[in-house]
């Protein structure tokens, strides 16, 4: 019920009420706390062991290399593309971005891997349940065209790598450096600004 519960309140902030009042930084701290709050909930029905909250801070070390073996290749496609396209920049970036990318992957890997892909889990194969984690991932970064495809190929990744290391802080690092990447490497004109529901016809 909970992961249904936290993909419907997703889905209802970022297709009815920034439609109905806009993007606002207050409301959308007030429902993220509400969606981790639901993923705090969930996590302390199903165990109360912090390999279980993806903390497995044993075999880290084994996660971290997994990790950067897949995100070292994206990041290079990612940097080298934009160079391509000649839009490789850094603007006004700087580590507090890159911070608070690395807090908000947090969050969003925990839900994912610890509810989406949890329950995906108990109701899919081993096979599919990736994929259907991921699809799932990819719907909530609809309609952006840029975003989409992205999330959906980087949750399946970033699932597949939890399933092998049930470590959050690696994912979370793989996650907000390649966001800090696609920042650097493409114009708002390609990422869409980032948005996604209603606030990407918002532009």
């Amino acid at each position: 019920m909970i992961p249904v519960l936290l993909v419907v309140v997703i889905l209802a902030y970022e297709w009815i009420v920034i439609g109905l009042v806009g993007p606002d930084r207050i409301l959308g701290t007030v429902v993220t706390l509400f969606c981790f709050g639901l993923c705090l909930e969930y996590n302390r029905r199903y165990s109360p062991s912090l390999r279980d909250w993806g903390l497995d801070f044993h075999r880290f070390t084994y996660a971290m290399n997994a990790v950067i073996r897949v995100t070292l290749p994206a990041l290079v496609v990612i940097l080298g593309v934009g160079f391509v396209l000649g839009t490789l920049h850094t603007r006004a970036y700087s580590v507090w971005n890159l911070i608070f990318l690395f807090v908000w992957a947090l969050v969003q890997q925990f839900a994912l891997q610890t509810v989406v892909f949890r329950a995906c889990r108990e109701r899919f194969s081993r096979r599919l349940a990736p994929l259907a984690a991921a699809g799932v991932f990819a719907m909530l970064h609809l309609p952006n065209p840029f975003l989409v495809p992205l999330a959906f190929l980087g949750g399946f990744v970033w699932c597949w790598l939890y399933r092998r290391h049930a470590n959050l802080i690696p994912l979370a690092l793989s996650h907000g450096v390649c966001s800090f990447a696609i920042l650097c490497s493409f114009s708002t004109h390609v990422t869409g600004a980032m948005r996604v529901g209603t606030s990407y016809f918002m532009r």
